[in-house]
This record gives C-alpha cells, sequence and structure tokens, in this order.
C-alpha cells in the first residue's frame, strides 16, 4: 500500500512538472529570470518525482527511511506553501473599487512590435472603462518600458490606444523606463512627485486579475498610502499558467522585492 502511495505521489510530481515547463517555456521571452526559476523547480519535481518511483520499498534501511520522511516532509511544505500562495492569488482576484483616486495606473504587459498583447488590451480596456465614470482631472499613468522584440516602450503604444478610444491625451502620463513590476510602480511614483506634493497619495491599479494581489502589496512598499484595485479579465485558455507562474513571482516579491528607497 505504502509502496502505490509512493507511485501515485512520484507520478503526480513528474505531471506537476510537466505543466511547470510548459508555464516556463510560456514566460521565458517576458520575464527570463522567473522562468529559470520555474525550470529549476520543474528539475527538482522530476527528481523526486523519479525518486519515488524507483526506490523499492522493501530495499530502504533505516537511514534511507530517514531521507524519505525528510523528502515527504519537504514535498508537504512546497505544497502547502503553493496552496496558500495561490489561494492568496485567487481570494484578491475580483477587486473592482470605484473609489476616486488621486491617480490611476495601468501596468504595461508586453507588445507584439508596436500593438498590445491581448493581456495587455483587456488591461487598456478594463482602464477605459473606469475612466469613464470617474472626474476627468484624474490623470492615468501607462507604465512600461521596451522589452524584447518590442518596437516601441510599452507606455507609448499604451497612450496610442487609449488616445485612438477616447481619451484624452492630457490625461495621460507616460512611464516608459521600467522593466518589471516594482519599477512600475517606483518611477512613477517618482513620476508624480515631479508633479503633485500631496503627502497621502491615492491610486487605482488596473492590471490582470490573477497580477492584482502582488501589484498592491508592491504599491504599498513603495509608498502610496491607499491603494485601490480595478482588474482585468483573463482568457480561460491562459488562466491557469499565469496563475501558476505569479505564484512563484509572488514568493520572490515576498522576499527580495523592496523599493531602494522606503518612501513615508
Amino acid at each position: 500500500m505504502r509502496r502505490t502511495g509512493k507511485i501515485i505521489l512520484g507520478l503526480l510530481l513528474i505531471s506537476l512538472a510537466i505543466y511547470a515547463s510548459l508555464c516556463g517555456l510560456r514566460t521565458a521571452p517576458y520575464l527570463p529570470k522567473l522562468a529559470m526559476c520555474i525550470f529549476f523547480f520543474a528539475m527538482l519535481l522530476i527528481g523526486l518525482g523519479t525518486f519515488m518511483l524507483v526506490w523499492k520499498a522493501e530495499k530502504k534501511s533505516k537511514k534511507v527511511k530517514r531521507v524519505f520522511l525528510c523528502l515527504d516532509i519537504i514535498i508537504l511544505i512546497a505544497m502547502v506553501l503553493f496552496i496558500s500562495l495561490f489561494t492568496k492569488l485567487k481570494l484578491n482576484s475580483i477587486k473592482r473599487d470605484t473609489t476616486t483616486p488621486d491617480y490611476l495606473i495601468i501596468l504595461g504587459a508586453g507588445l507584439y512590435g508596436d500593438y498590445p498583447s491581448q493581456i495587455l488590451r483587456y488591461r487598456l480596456d478594463s482602464g477605459i472603462e473606469l475612466l469613464s465614470v470617474l472626474p476627468e482631472d484624474v490623470k492615468v499613468i501607462v507604465s512600461g518600458g521596451q522589452g524584447p522584440g518590442e518596437t516601441i516602450t510599452e507606455a507609448e503604444a499604451m497612450k496610442r490606444y487609449l488616445v485612438d478610444r477616447g481619451i484624452d491625451e492630457t490625461r495621460i502620463i507616460k512611464e516608459e523606463s521600467s522593466t518589471n513590476t516594482l519599477e512600475n510602480l517606483e518611477n512613477s511614483m517618482e513620476l508624480i512627485r515631479e508633479i503633485d506634493n500631496k503627502e497621502n497619495l491615492s491610486i487605482t491599479l488596473v492590471t490582470s486579475t490573477f497580477h492584482t494581489y502582488r501589484s498592491k502589496l508592491l504599491a504599498e512598499r513603495v509608498g502610496f498610502h491607499k491603494v485601490y484595485c480595478w482588474n482585468a479579465p483573463v482568457s480561460d485558455n491562459i488562466e491557469g499558467s499565469y496563475y501558476f507562474r505569479e505564484c512563484f513571482a509572488l514568493a520572490k516579491s515576498l522576499v527580495f522585492d523592496w523599493p531602494s528607497t522606503i518612501k513615508s
């Protein structure tokens, strides 16, 4: 019976490794460092899964049994952490607050040449929806630099998209140098500080469902006093893989992503 359990666990680990690898392949063109972490995790899972399959229970010595016990504990802790992070993301994925902020920030999400990706179009369309009900003096920051395969900055492409759909150009502020979420928010804060001396700034973040929790966390670390969220949908066929990789991104951000200067 215990041998059967090991076989099932081994097969589950290898299956999860295959899924992780597919998510890593999707991620690699845009976030190579995160993709490397996912691939490393996948290799670890394959190793553990194979280990579970090849060892015969009857040949185990006391030392080997202790090794298996340690592996079981490590796997259990990893699964609990993964499920906890995934649950945190899902519970915070539905946020649509119409409270009037000082500024709206739409976070970039990749281009195809000079045209927004599907995820970015969904964010921009959601931003347009919110801008239509906010006072006209609320400005919007479009945040995103230029990545591989992009012929212009994400911010410029986002501005063009908004203007083409009726948003007044004078409402739009471009942040064009960021390469990740933390930089999106740090650089946006710097732009705001150049034109606004208000102490307790409030913002509404427009981003995808899976990205909401981490973006809000980082915005608060950067120093925004009040952070509201207005999320954009994601296509069902890619939502799972994005939530999966976001668990790794959230784990990284919880430990490593702190602004260079903590603002009060």
